[in-house]
């Protein structure tokens, strides 16, 4: 059998990914914004990411498992409900393979539950183990079917339509994106961070980071930031790949290129940016750090 396994090219793990989430799509479209979106999973647990299943992620999961599993191929899953998991596990670690899907099967889930219109399945394939591996990604958001996708060196799309950053280099004429899910009152982190929310009149924030990523890649957004460290792997690995290769900036608060484990406990801060940003940016970082050290201690589970 193993014998039989060939490595699989970045074209094969685009074509499942597609396929698998378009069949997760279909699957759960109807229930976005019901009653039966909102319902506890039968188990009533937190899956292995750390948040409350619900049972529109249940589906969603199931439906993507199942045809992940039917494809029959070797490979490890790290999915946000489910945790890490590994198909064909024998020929997995006998052919030495590192293919990884990093998986949200809905990313934003209260926005989906609540008929919020941002929220997204994110699949991303990476040949290795950390978000730099990322070789392609396919983000679909449930509510308007959008489909933005990449695969490495090949540019990104949205439904099909090359997509790329802006080049916008008026701070005060930029949209800022930024994923909030605070631990302190409002106003006690926009003081902490006011050297650059005090320049900032356009701010959005979404509830899906995979959805934030595509916004920047798009050039609807100037800027995607998340300054609190509550960003996890599989919420970003798709939006990753369709932002570098539509030409974004990506850091972390040290101002190094992003990077990080494809596990489901490693938690992310993260500046990304536009084409036109980067030089008003980069000054800042030391600021970005202090503040960020300065924040009130969160729990990991959000």
């Amino acid at each position: 059998m193993a014998s039989e396994i060939k490595n699989r090219d970045v074209d094969f793990w685009y074509d499942l990914m597609l396929r698998t989430a378009k069949k997760a799509y279909s699957a759960i479209k109807e229930m976005v914004g019901t009653k039966q979106a909102r319902e506890v999973s039968e188990e009533g647990t937190r899956g292995a990411g750390g948040d409350i299943t619900l049972k529109i992620d249940e589906v969603a999961e199931q439906i993507i498992m199942n045809e992940l599993e039917i494809a029959g191929v070797p490979m490890k899953i790290v999915t946000e409900e489910t945790g890490e998991y590994i198909i064909m596990e024998d020929v997995y670690n006998k052919r030495g393979l590192q293919d990884v899907l990093s998986i949200d099967p809905i990313d934003g889930s209260h926005n989906a539950v609540m008929g919020f219109p941002v929220s997204a399945i994110s699949i991303a394939h990476a040949n290795g183990y950390k978000l730099k591996d990322v070789d392609c990604g396919i983000v679909m958001n449930i509510y308007s079917g959008d489909l933005y996708s990449a695969i490495d060196g090949r540019g990104a799309f949205k439904n099909g339509v090359k997509i790329t950053v802006n080049d916008n280099e008026t701070i005060r004429k930029s949209m800022f994106g930024i994923s909030l899910s605070l631990n302190e009152p409002l106003p006690g982190f926009a003081q902490r961070y006011s050297f650059i929310f005090n320049t900032a009149l356009k701010i959005r924030s979404f509830g899906s980071n995979a959805l934030g990523f595509c916004f920047l890649a798009e050039g609807s957004l100037d800027t995607f930031l998340d300054l609190q460290k509550k960003c996890r792997s599989f919420d970003i690995a798709a939006g990753y790949i369709i932002l570098k290769e539509a030409g974004g900036t990506m850091w972390d608060l040290n101002g190094k290129i992003l990077d990080s484990p494809l596990d489901l406990t490693t938690r992310i801060a993260f500046i990304c940016l536009n084409k036109g940003l980067v030089n008003y940016f980069k000054p800042k970082l030391t600021q970005f750090s202090e503040a960020f050290k300065s924040q009130p201690k969160f729990s990991d589970v959000i």
